[in-house]
């Protein structure tokens, strides 16, 4: 019953942890300070906390394991890339929150 995931399955999964933590922190944030920027300031700062330490675990989790140079630069690269992507999702995404629930008060 034992199911094998690679490392970089493992650092895949742990960036959607990242952003399943850090988006309802910066949304709570955004909800009590009633503003957008501080709701997405406190995201992108728990969010790339998050993100350093699981860099520095994946970085070593490949050395254990001898993976390639080529395969974790390009982890590296596209995880970035998805980080990117997410904090821009996450702004876009609370800006609309606040407009909305701003309206309807």
């Amino acid at each position: 019953m034992f199911v094998y995931v690679p490392i970089d399955g493992l650092f895949y999964i742990g960036l959607a942890l990242i952003a399943l933590i850090s988006y309802p922190v910066g949304h709570l944030i955004m909800r009590f300070g009633k503003t957008v920027n501080g709701g997405f300031y406190s995201l992108v700062a728990v969010s790339l906390g998050l993100f350093f330490w699981l860099v520095i675990w994946f970085d070593e989790a490949a050395r254990q394991r001898d993976m390639g140079t080529i395969s974790v630069v390009f982890n590296f690269a596209f995880a970035v890339l998805l980080y990117v992507t997410f904090l821009a999702l996450s702004y876009f995404v609370l800006r609309a929150v606040h407009r909305r629930t701003r309206v309807n008060h």
